[in-house]
């Protein structure tokens, strides 16, 4: 279904007419439908958090075959994923709403500069530019959203709730949450980490005079972000400032042990590089202008 979908269809969906539908009629007119009801509902959560929300971000897949690495990027902001996130969200504010106007504690999750943490009352969640956010939507993935679905679940039929306002329980499932969660993350992390590194070895040529350079992305605090993986590291040699704009890098050292990199920037993105002019060197895409 999705590899149906390019612009024609969203222009298709935003104007309520497909002269030429890819897609049965009954499915064009709903997802139709769904796309301009999320299209909305982004509009008036960017309206709250005071600017728009990033475009085109990717998540990064791994598939390990034979020893070899491949990563597949995929658009987070791709127009099912819009769509299916903007239910969840509507979904997970309207409940944590909900729960909140009866005094009911639950597991919210929310944010203030940057910073994300859940209580068990109402905050808004700046990110998502929502008075207030819960997460519940998932609960075979998360034990959190079980938890917040017994407590609307009792609210909705008008039983005794599992955590009362007094309840310490319901802090000590955020405290041990929270410990799980990150841990979980580190793992996943770390997990990334290697797997990329592997990547970035393996796509270094044999016999090359020198290694190969690869397109990254700047970002805070003189650290850069591979464009090909979800692979981060510190550059001391990149002036700040400059978060967003896309740079060449070439890795000098790496360790798989301790997943320590080192790593040369060599020019920025939209200008020459140092290489000589013969454009000789390998590169991971495109190059740079060589002049």
């Amino acid at each position: 279904l999705e590899s149906s979908i390019d612009e024609q269809v969203i222009e298709d969906w935003e104007r309520a007419v497909w002269p030429k539908a890819v897609l049965a009629e009954d499915l064009m007119q709903a997802l139709g439908q769904l796309w301009r009801i999320s299209k909305r509902l982004q509009a008036e959560r960017e309206t709250v958090r005071g600017r728009p929300e990033p475009r085109f971000r990717s998540d990064f897949h791994f598939r390990i075959n034979d020893d070899r690495v491949e990563i597949e990027q995929r658009r987070r902001d791709a127009p099912l994923d819009r769509i299916v996130a903007e239910m969840m969200i509507l979904a997970n504010s309207r409940w944590g709403r909900w729960v909140a106007l009866n005094r009911l504690p639950a597991i919210f999750r929310s944010q203030s500069m940057g910073r994300a943490r859940m209580t068990t009352h109402p905050i808004a969640h700046q990110g998502l530019g929502v008075g207030q956010y819960l997460w519940a939507t998932s609960p075979l993935r998360r034990y959190a959203d079980l938890v917040n679905q017994r407590q609307l679940l009792a609210l909705a039929t008008r039983q005794r709730p599992p955590f009362s306002q007094e309840s310490a329980d319901l802090h000590r499932v955020i405290a041990g949450f929270d410990a799980r969660y990150d841990a979980y993350n580190d793992y996943q992390n770390n997990m990334e980490r290697y797997w990329s590194m592997r990547w970035v070895e393996q796509m270094q040529p044999e016999g090359a005079e020198r290694p190969m350079r690869f397109r990254a992305m700047a970002l805070r605090e003189q650290r850069a972000r591979l464009r090909d993986a979800p692979l981060v590291f510190a550059l001391p040699d990149m002036p700040d400032g400059h978060a967003g704009r896309g740079l060449w890098v070439e890795f000098v050292k790496m360790d798989g042990l301790d997943l320590s990199i080192e790593v040369r920037m060599l020019a920025w993105d939209d200008e020459p590089s140092a290489e000589s002019a013969d454009g000789s060197s390998q590169t991971s895409g495109d190059g740079p202008s060589t002049g």
